[in-house]
């Protein structure tokens, strides 16, 4: 029968079961259920709670746990109150959880409460020993099939954990990734193993939004991290799916050893391999010419049961361990189940930037992580721009994906936002299931700037000049006109560092370089004589980000022989106006370089690139100081720039009017 309770151990080491005690029937596990959608408090919505020091003795066997909810839980070591667990919460203690099936648990409840997890069951401060569990289609913000959280010596096996999603499901609040799995530290001076051992880990997903924490968008499979003890032995990972640029397992802690293991891509380690397995079509168990057969772990310790050298049903092959949850010492039979299911790992495509006429290709990836056999019926495109190379009807096998392309051919310059629906037989997906397709053919600017810092290291003050080219790039679709400008950091006198040209017109494609000049003798060195100045590039045109800065550090050594503290007779400059800020005029000075007579143009513009004022125009002299004075009473407060132009050559000066 269906009971809606929610249990509490209170501290007995007692066996909890249903009448599988009798002769392991599994039809007593689908007909036992325990619904914890009801509970007598909102915050203790947990199926089953074991949380006051029970031993292995305490046993939980030959259920179905649906309908939790998770339980108001303050983590014992400080990181703040989180709601986990929604089919078993487990604290303090080392239970054993065998022969149940842990499916449908949600936590969605992020109330005064930091986030969501483990929502088929979260295993904390304890070794719990959990095995022969089918664990699926539970949801939370992370670890949604199992959390370990200050675990050492738990012991998972022979479990099966499938389609369960982390997502971002409460705004505001954060995600952790790890859609299987998620393991965080072990407990203290504890330095047990965790064991993942001949566990089935498929389609799994952690598609939260990878700038919600520092794990969110990590781990479809499993993460693990904070310095954790892990050995993954002889699993199926196959088809977990994450929304970051990773792969199904994240391991940020350095303990992890993985070995005989299959996962999607590969993944270092002894025996593991990218081998695709081949499926009965029910409860995934492998058929007989899977390669996962016999496959596992070659040492005797591992082997599955056998008679005369030939594995015991469910296990195949010979003895050698199949890697699997049907492997190992512990090979047993599962309750019969089995759907059809579909997830498109990538439920938005982004073409990105194109031009009328262009043709765009992106990857579209179907995937059925469900164990029985999926018919993709048909594919529906949203317009003529749009195109697939998709020969539907066709079928995807259990835990297996059909790739293709979409392609996308814009007549018009717009903003593309369309949706592809895909009609298919899966019962755990909306269907038709749709995929957003986004881009943009209006051209746009997308400027590109090298920003790691750049370091001259150690310059002799004597140097009478420096220089290296940072490039600018423009990989975007439309043209771009960029400001160069430069922030000196407090180098006395200004102009001893220049950047040049100031102004560039980029096509698209293109890439144009700047020259970054300093003249170390004539510094004014400071006490620590190191400095940091930036070169300041400013886009008027790019779609993210418009204004970018380049740290260009140095450090004068050695002693100035002969000090300078004005610019050489007939050099080329534009002094930093004096003072700076200032309200409402202020004074610039400027040379040019030629000894023949020049025009010179020096004029203003705002932050916009608008001119504002000519404060010159007319022929120079080469040697001859001209002092300008400048007025902005009529103009708004902010920074300004001025550019000198003689012949080619430019240089331009920073100035802050205050009002």
């Amino acid at each position: 029968g269906t009971y809606y309770e929610n249990i509490n151990f209170r501290g007995k080491n007692i066996v909890v079961t249903s009448r599988f005690y009798e002769n392991s029937g599994t039809q007593y596990i689908l007909s036992t259920v325990i619904n914890g959608s009801t509970p007598s408090h909102p915050d203790t919505a947990s199926c089953v709670l074991i949380v006051s020091g029970e031993s292995s003795s305490a046993v939980l066997q030959g259920f179905m746990l649906t309908g939790g909810k998770g339980t108001r839980w303050t983590d014992e070591h400080g990181a703040g109150i989180y709601r986990e667990g929604g089919g078993i919460l487990v604290a303090l203690s080392s239970p054993t959880i065998r022969h149940n099936i842990i499916m449908g648990n949600e936590i969605f409840n992020a109330a005064a409460v930091s986030s969501t997890g483990g929502a088929g069951m979260r295993i904390g401060d304890g070794g719990a020993t959990v095995e022969h569990n089918v664990i699926i289609r539970n949801r939370s913000m992370y670890g949604a099939g199992i959390v370990l959280n200050y675990c050492s010596g738990t012991v998972i096996r022979n479990n099966i954990i499938a389609e369960n999603s982390v997502r971002s499901y409460v705004p505001g609040k954060p995600s952790y990734g790890g859609g299987g799995l998620w393991i965080g530290y072990p407990i203290p001076g504890d330095t047990a193993p965790n064991i993942i051992e001949n566990n089935t880990i498929i389609g799994n997903t952690a598609l939260d939004d990878p700038a919600s924490s520092y794990l969110s968008g990590r781990g479809g499979a499993m993460v693990v991290h904070g310095n954790s003890k892990v050995i993954v032995r002889n699993n199926i990972i196959r088809e977990n799916h994450a929304s970051g640029p990773y792969g199904p397992v994240t391991a940020l802690s350095p303990l992890v050893l993985a070995e005989y293991n299959t996962v999607n891509g590969g993944y270092p380690g002894t025996g593991n391999t990218d081998a695709a397995p081949v499926f009965a079509d029910s409860a995934y168990l492998p058929a007989a010419a899977s390669p996962t057969v016999d496959a596992g772990d070659p040492s005797a310790t591992f082997n599955d049961p056998s008679s005369g050298g030939v594995a015991l049903l469910p296990a195949r092959g010979a003895s050698r361990n199949d890697i699997g949850a049907y492997g190992g010492s512990g090979s047993a039979f599962f309750v019969p189940f089995g759907t059809p299911s579909l997830l498109m790992p990538k439920e938005t495509i982004d073409f990105g930037n194109a031009l009328t006429g262009d043709s765009l290709v992106r990857p579209l990836v179907f995937v059925n992580p469900g164990s029985r056999s999926l018919m993709v019926d048909s594919v529906q495109l949203p317009s003529a721009e749009f195109s697939a190379a998709v020969s539907a009807p066709f079928v995807i096998p259990p835990a297996g994906r059909y790739t293709t392309s979409v392609i996308w051919k814009p007549v018009v310059q717009r903003h593309a936002a369309e949706t592809l629906f895909v009609y298919h037989s899966g019962l755990h997906a909306p269907d038709p299931y749709p995929v957003i397709l986004r881009g943009n053919s209006i051209p746009v600017a997308v400027l590109v700037v090298d920003l790691a810092e750049h370091n001259f290291g150690s310059i002799d003050i004597n140097t009478v000049k420096k220089d290296t080219v940072v490039f600018v790039k423009n990989t975007g679709t439309g043209a771009d006109s960029v400001l160069v400008l430069l922030n000196t950091g407090g180098i006395n006198p200004s102009d001893a560092v220049t950047v040049a040209p100031s102004l560039l017109h980029l096509p698209p494609g293109d890439s144009l370089p700047v020259t970054f000049t300093l003249f170390p003798n004539r510094i004014k060195r400071s006490i620590t004589g190191i400095y940091a100045p930036r070169i300041v590039v400013q886009s008027t045109r790019s779609a993210a980000p418009v204004v970018v800065e380049k740290i260009m550090r140095f450090r004068l050594t050695g002693v100035l022989g002969v000090e300078q503290t004005t610019p050489v007779p007939g050099e080329f400059f534009l002094s930093q106006n004096y003072p700076n800020p200032f309200n409402p005029s202020t004074m610039i000075t400027f040379t040019v370089d030629d000894a023949a007579r020049q025009h010179a143009v020096v004029e203003v513009f705002d932050l916009l690139g608008r001119r504002t004022a000519v404060l010159y125009d007319g022929p120079a002299d080469a040697g001859v100081q001209y002092r300008l004075r400048f007025d902005a009473s009529s103009l708004a407060g902010g920074l300004y720039f001025c550019r000198l132009t003689s012949g080619t050559r430019t240089m331009v000066r920073t100035m802050h009017f205050i009002q």
